[in-house]
């Protein structure tokens, strides 16, 4: 048995996947062994956790989930699993969580082909802290924004992901398609 195993007794991942259901028409899949659902039909507990630990306030959580995804199933005080689900995050919470890093990964696929060097490397290797900047950079109360308002929000994801690309911070040097090291 994993630790991942222990989350099926979990009762709020029940309660989540209830949420999914009801609230969304969307499948939510937590115990190890089930199939995933289709993308525009749901998501799984690693899925929803991965983009969960991208959202968080604290980067670590992502820097933790790229090293494994075992790091989400830890509990206690300072284990991902307790931070992410310890205050039950609603079924909308987590589908447009889910639905932002889906669209940061594809977006990172795209440029990708454009980068060479030490841009390809941080676009190959720095994938869930360029979600977390763009979660911070969306703002974790637009998650709860109305239907009509969530679609600007995601359509304005790709530009979200070229802004955390191109370093516009001071404090760092942009990167530019065009530049190779």
């Amino acid at each position: 048995m994993e630790r991942r195993d222990f989350i099926a007794i979990d009762t709020v991942q029940s309660e989540i996947q209830k949420d999914f259901s009801l609230s969304l028409d969307k499948e939510y899949v937590f115990r190890r062994g089930e199939l995933d659902p289709a993308p525009e039909s749901g998501c799984s507990v690693t899925e929803a956790a991965t983009a969960l630990a991208c959202m968080h306030r604290d980067s670590s959580l992502a820097v933790r989930v790229k090293g494994s995804t075992h790091a989400l199933w830890e509990e206690g005080p300072g284990g991902a699993y307790t931070l992410l689900f310890g205050q039950q995050p609603s079924a909308q919470q987590i589908w447009r969580a889910v639905q932002v890093f889906r669209l940061v990964r594809y977006q990172l696929t795209e440029l990708r082909a454009k980068f060479t060097g030490r841009p390809a490397a941080v676009v190959d290797s720095g994938g869930l802290l360029v979600a977390h900047l763009v979660f911070q950079r969306i703002g974790r109360d637009k998650f709860d924004e109305p239907d009509d308002e969530w679609a600007a929000v995601l359509a304005g994801v790709p530009g979200q992901v070229s802004a955390v690309l191109l370093c516009s911070s001071p404090w760092s040097t942009p990167f530019s398609p065009a530049r190779v090291t």
